[in-house]
């Protein structure tokens, strides 16, 4: 998108630079301040690509951010080829208060820009509160682990078919397990007991089944999937007789989806334990 030229001028343009500038998600992670290795190519890619498309490639230009009838200086920098950023101000709100020359609680005077010299500068005004009113209810909102029984594809190696309660005893079957969070979880577990009448297969022994790359665990998060391309953070999987277990060191916001191959391989009627996170 950066690189069209109808977008030069569009307000989203602007808006995801400041973005991407500003560490985009990963900025909301409590344990990194910056992006992954991997997205912090594509996000550099794309701020390059901005500037270009803005003739801002090779900038100097001189940014002033003033407010109140006296023009009181909130911001001022010079922003030149190669200097490092992004670039900012914090002001408490006694201090922004006697800044500005008005009273705590009133009606902020409006913000005036000053711009001088050639380029383009992206600007974001935030802020940072603490509520007046504690919260009551709890702010975590916990785990939904679904699970199915599909059948299995030996030769296109995947999941096949609708949600099955039988399998024939030497039939290969693949067990999937979504877990569903609305917060960013550190540390999770998520374990799978087996019933007596399945056996899961190990992707460590050679000539067992994967359902995925890397021993059969496929990690989706935000509706992206990918074969080859895996970022932080990581999963592992344990295959024991009596249960399957994946541990990841984090789980951000969303849906994320764990695979792996069993066998039926003793006749009979059995309970399909549910997996928990």
């Amino acid at each position: 998108w950066s690189q069209l030229p109808r977008y030069r001028v569009h307000p989203f343009a602007a808006k995801l630079g400041v973005y991407l500038s500003q560490g985009g998600q990963a900025r909301n992670q409590p344990w990194m301040g910056c992006f992954y290795s991997s997205s912090l190519v594509f996000a550099t890619e794309a701020l390059s690509a901005l500037d270009k498309s803005t003739k801002s490639d090779d900038p100097n230009v001189s940014l002033r951010v003033t407010a109140g009838a006296d023009g009181a200086s909130l911001f001022d920098k010079t922003f030149v080829k190669g200097a490092a950023g992004p670039f900012g101000s914090d002001f408490g709100w006694p201090e922004l208060a006697e800044t500005v020359g008005t009273e705590v609680g009133a009606a902020p005077p409006a913000l005036q820009f000053h711009v001088k010299g050639t380029g383009s500068v992206l600007a974001s005004l935030g802020m940072r509160f603490v509520p007046t009113e504690l919260i009551g209810t709890p702010t975590f909102k916990g785990l939904l682990v679904q699970k199915s029984v599909q059948a299995y594809d030996a030769v296109k190696q995947q999941c096949t078919g609708d949600a099955r309660e039988t399998a024939e005893s030497g039939q290969s079957v693949c067990v999937t397990i979504q877990v569903t969070t609305a917060d960013y979880q550190q540390g999770v577990s998520i374990e799978d007991p087996l019933p007596a009448g399945l056996e899961a297969e190990d992707p460590n022994l050679s000539g067992s089944g994967n359902v995925n790359f890397w021993g059969g665990l496929r990690l989706a998060s935000g509706g992206f999937t990918s074969r080859w391309f895996y970022w932080m953070p990581f999963c592992s999987r344990t295959t024991r007789a009596d249960q399957v277990a994946f541990q990841c060191s984090a789980l951000p916001p969303g849906q994320h989806t764990f695979q792996y191959v069993a066998t039926a391989n003793i006749a009979g009627v059995f309970a399909l334990p549910p997996a928990h996170a």
